[in-house]
């Protein structure tokens, strides 16, 4: 109970609503005397934060149930070779060998508050060793440990499981748009995702492209349409073209990355605004209903 208690004290001073903003705490282990029906040794809690503003708390338990009867209890080393020597002929087995394994679970499906949770997720140590001396002994430090990870997507205790509900988010949205209607006024910095998003692969690709672009630009071999409230990187370049005063565009590093995504994005408020205007049945919206729509997308 009273580890229960600083853990909750725990979570509530990570609270910016209920404390003041300290920034992240350290992780809170409590040591607990395995008295409750879970058998729990240890309770934990661990801050989930992005830069220093905490969103969230992660909660941790660790259970034991112990050895299933004592070590006394249990049959000796010697005597169990003995009893191995008795059930078989000394010229079939002249010599006994003893090797010694153990197996720990160390991240798996857990109990948490009497409910199990199901993880299809896992992580266990196997110990294999050969100089045994007892029976259920620990594993001594000359053993040799094989370590087996097992990841599934989707996992709710993965440190990626933001991102994932992140990418997940993005897929369901990309599915509407795929289902929706295309555009017929897409400029051609639009045009140029549409073609990139189903033929690019690879970095190199994404740089190749784009530098393609911006070479004829910068020789003024382009001067395609563009929507005026563009909002990314290449439709600015472009539309500083027609006033002939193009900045220099430099693909270093991430910038073609940074620039694709832009790309997108600027595409994809594009069509939320225009999906959401369709759906109203309105046939003309001004600019300012247009800019109330942007700032929900935002």
């Amino acid at each position: 109970m009273k580890a229960r208690q600083l853990l909750s004290w725990y979570t509530i001073s990570q609270n910016q609503k209920l404390s003041p903003d300290n920034g992240p705490l350290d992780p809170l282990w409590v040591r607990c005397d395995m008295s409750d029906p879970s058998g729990t040794s240890w309770l934990g809690a661990e801050t989930v934060h992005l830069a220093n503003k905490v969103t969230g708390v992660k909660l941790y338990s660790v259970t034991c149930k112990g050895p299933s009867v004592e070590r006394k209890s249990f049959i000796t080393l010697e005597d169990l070779k003995q009893e191995h020597k008795k059930r078989h002929h000394p010229f079939t087995c002249p010599q006994v060998a003893i090797k010694g394994n153990a197996s720990y679970n160390l991240f798996g499906s857990t109990v948490v508050e009497n409910t199990t949770i199901e993880s299809q997720s896992s992580v266990t140590v196997d110990f294999r060793w050969s100089h045994v001396e007892s029976v259920l002994e620990t594993p001594p430090l000359s053993s040799k440990a094989t370590l087996k990870i097992k990841i599934t997507c989707g996992d709710m205790r993965s440190p990626m499981f933001q991102m994932y509900t992140e990418l997940e988010f993005l897929q369901s949205e990309s599915d509407i748009f795929n289902s929706m209607m295309e555009r017929g006024n897409l400029d051609f910095v639009e045009q140029i995702w549409v073609r990139m998003r189903k033929s690019v692969t690879s970095y190199q690709d994404v740089h190749d492209c784009l530098k393609l672009v911006i070479d004829r630009l910068s020789y003024g071999d382009l001067k395609p349409w563009i929507h005026r409230d563009s909002n990314n990187s290449l439709g600015k370049a472009f539309l500083q073209s027609y006033r002939e005063q193009i900045d220099h565009v430099s693909l270093t590093g991430l910038t073609p990355i940074s620039m694709l995504l832009e790309i997108g994005l600027d595409k994809m408020r594009k069509d939320y605004i225009n999906y959401l205007i369709g759906t109203t049945n309105l046939a003309v919206v001004s600019q300012q209903t247009a800019n109330c729509v942007s700032f929900y997308l935002a």
